[in-house]
């Protein structure tokens, strides 16, 4: 006998009614799956890293503004001039306020390839390289991220 199904919900109820217990999927009841059919995964086991998992700590920076309202030239008129001084840490002691990072094209290496043994490939795993200071990034860029700045500005409001 066909049942002739028009809808969704329909199909779901006939799907139901086939298999009216819940089936269990969870990781044990898998698990005891493949024991019973002796399932096996003779392969190579590869970890690894994860999304920002070679993260530098913590940078602690502070940054000062010195700032002074003037006249302006006509009624009415403000100016404004300041200097701002960017890691100011830094600029007091060179070990203060840097800042480690992999730069954007990484080449922290964790395994190196080390030949091919049995036409399979043998890899060397080690621990990941140290952080550089930012100004010495892998991407070849020198123009990194600043270790401390100066800067003065001057603001005219009509």
């Amino acid at each position: 006998m066909h049942t002739k199904i028009h809808s969704l919900e329909g199909w779901l109820a006939h799907c139901e009614r086939l298999h009216p217990h819940n089936i269990d999927m969870g990781l044990e009841r898998v698990s005891e799956v493949a024991r019973r059919m002796a399932l096996r995964f003779d392969c190579p086991v590869i970890t690894v890293a994860g999304t920002n998992a070679f993260r530098a700590s913590w940078v602690n920076t502070f940054d000062l503004r010195l700032a002074q309202e003037l006249p302006g030239f006509f009624k009415g008129h403000k100016s404004e001039v300041w200097v701002d001084i960017q890691n100011v840490g830094n600029m007091l002691n060179k070990k203060w306020g840097n800042v480690l990072d992999y730069g954007f094209y990484a080449d922290s290496r964790v395994a190196s390839l080390q030949g091919i043994y049995n036409g399979k490939y043998v890899y060397n795993y080690r621990f990941a390289d140290e952080p550089t200071v930012a100004n010495g990034d892998a991407d070849g860029f020198d123009q990194g991220i600043l270790q401390w700045l100066v800067q003065v500005g001057f603001k005219y409001k009509f």
